[in-house]
């Protein structure tokens, strides 16, 4: 896609919370924007960052959407839906 939905508020992976506000948060229209694949891809400490940002937005209960940039496009990553209950696989 080529810019994030106007209705979504975009925060940088740098000025995320404390890593423990994630099990208090309420998934909402904030995005997260992660350093760009250049970035990762030729500086450690964007790569350590980025890893972080993802591993700590896999909650299917808080977890936020994703977006990196990829040369001239951004990359959007839908954060994991919440399971399917025993009900719902039985049916």
């Amino acid at each position: 896609f080529r810019r994030v939905p106007e209705h979504f508020t975009e925060l940088h992976a740098d000025d995320l919370d404390s890593a423990d506000e994630g099990a208090t948060r309420k998934p909402g229209d904030i995005v997260i924007r992660l350093p760009s694949f250049e970035q990762v891809e030729s500086d450690r400490d964007a790569y350590a960052r980025a890893s972080r940002v993802l591993h700590r937005e896999a909650n299917p209960g808080n977890a936020r959407p994703l977006v990196q940039r990829h040369g001239d496009r951004d990359l959007w990553l839908n954060p994991p839906p919440i399971p399917l209950t025993s009900e719902e696989m039985d049916a």
